[in-house]
């Protein structure tokens, strides 16, 4: 039996439109219930809580699978498996980026021009101080905890935030000056959740029974790797410990609805289910499904 625990606030919509496309509805008595179910044998307890703390319950094993951003992953550093990146955010289709804002009136061009003492207003001040830090920048970070662009600059002189368009850090006289990290919604698992055959996540590194030698998987997960030394997704700093896998060619492949690619429950101009839709909806029905095939296909996957 599994536990699953959903983002609640501005992912919660959009993770329940990938739910009822997966043909797993998350049924609640109110949008104010924490409290929710699936009716489908295999998941026992449902739960709704903030992103920020779904990847540590998740790798103390409070949970089998969550659904959050690799932003909160990275900010806690927690060890989980990302089973699966879906590719939706607060408003689009698009990722998130967390960002370092500056006045838009400031002459500093880079982050190697940023004065020493410097203060930095963030939600996420493990991961601000990992990137300031590799840049030799010696700041002072100060947690911030809701509406940190409105900081700048009587409290603090720097912002590191979430954006998705960055329309908004603009229309409060911010300019960006850098990117720490882009951020996906990622569906994750604890590495030790022991399956119906005693086996955990952790331990599967063979091909599935009866595979034939050389064969490609039918869908791939990309694997947390934990190593400062693992290689960053394109565009993404060293700090970040990505393996740079994505679900593009899963979804374009995974079994999908007729529908028009024009209308999605995740596209507020139209309703119904795209192929996108669909496909990442079959990473939600295939980890749920068989979470320690879907590992052993990713580790050979990876061997190929």
């Amino acid at each position: 039996m599994l536990s699953l625990v959903i983002p609640k606030g501005s992912l919660e919509r959009a993770t329940l439109d990938l739910f009822d496309a997966a043909d797993l509805t998350v049924r609640r008595s109110s949008d104010r219930d924490y409290h929710a179910s699936i009716d489908d044998p295999r998941i026992e307890r449902v739960r709704f809580l903030r992103p920020q703390e779904i990847p540590a319950y998740v790798e103390q094993g409070l949970f089998d699978f969550g659904i959050t951003g690799r932003d909160w992953i990275t900010e806690t550093g927690a060890d989980v498996e990302s089973l699966g990146e879906l590719q939706y955010s607060k408003a689009t289709s698009d990722p998130v980026r967390v960002v370092l804002a500056v006045p838009a009136s400031v002459p500093w061009q880079s982050v190697a021009d940023l004065p020493e003492g410097i203060r930095v207003s963030t939600e996420f001040p493990a991961l601000t101080r990992r990137y300031l830090e590799a840049h030799g920048i010696k700041a002072v970070v100060i947690p911030s905890y809701g509406a940190t662009e409105a900081k700048v600059p009587d409290i603090v002189d720097a912002i590191v935030d979430l954006t998705e368009t960055g329309a908004s850090l603009g229309r409060n006289g911010l300019r960006i000056l850098d990117t720490l990290l882009t951020s996906y919604t990622e569906l994750i698992a604890n590495p030790w959740y022991t399956g119906p055959t005693g086996a955990s996540l952790s331990m599967i590194s063979a091909r599935p029974p009866n595979a034939a030698a050389g064969s490609p998987p039918p869908m791939t997960f990309p694997k947390v790797i934990r190593s400062p030394a693992t290689p960053s997704r394109p565009n993404q700093p060293a700090f970040v410990t990505r393996n740079p896998v994505s679900t593009s060619s899963m979804i374009s492949s995974a079994p999908c609805s007729a529908h028009s690619p024009a209308s999605s429950s995740l596209n507020p101009a139209a309703g119904g289910t795209t192929p996108m839709l669909a496909g990442q909806a079959s990473v939600i029905t295939h980890a749920i499904s068989s979470p320690l095939a879907a590992n052993a296909w990713r580790t050979a996957a990876a061997s190929l």
